[in-house]
């Protein structure tokens, strides 16, 4: 089903993630998923656009409870509701001090950008999240909403 994605860091996923991802990734098909940016980064800056949508290993370094391919998966949600309302949650709580000065920003993944998952969640926060494995040549910027 992805023999034909090169995926970013090839290396790094397959890291405990063996040579395929989780059984019910799939391919997107044009839906529009939101993630959490920096706030007031330039949009016309593809090398910031895409540093700030791959910026995901920091995200996860040190968590033992994450799966090795979710590791090296990018967050994103849907709808556009859901990503603002967890936004909002993960500023509110304070707990999550990297959220404070986070934007969320739309994308929409045609079936050439890598693979995506819902995954489900056990908790508030994360009803609504998705995993994504970008391909290594989807252009970022090109698929900005």
């Amino acid at each position: 089903m992805f023999d034909d994605i090169a995926f970013r860091d090839p290396e790094k996923l397959k890291e405990g993630c063996g040579d395929s991802l989780p059984p019910d990734a799939k391919r997107p098909s044009g839906e529009t998923f939101y993630r959490f940016v920096e706030r007031g980064l330039a949009k016309d800056n593809p090398d910031d656009v895409s540093q700030a949508f791959l910026a995901w290993e920091d995200e996860n370094e040190g968590n033992q409870n994450h799966d090795p391919c979710e590791a090296r998966a990018v967050s994103l949600y849907r709808p556009e509701e859901k990503a603002r309302a967890t936004l909002a949650f993960f500023r509110d709580e304070r707990r999550y001090a990297k959220f404070i000065n986070k934007d969320v920003w739309p994308i929409t993944l045609t079936d050439e950008a890598g693979a995506i998952q819902f995954g489900p969640g056990k908790t508030r926060q994360r009803q609504g999240h998705y995993n994504w494995w970008p391909a290594r040549d989807f252009k970022i910027e090109d698929h900005l909403s």
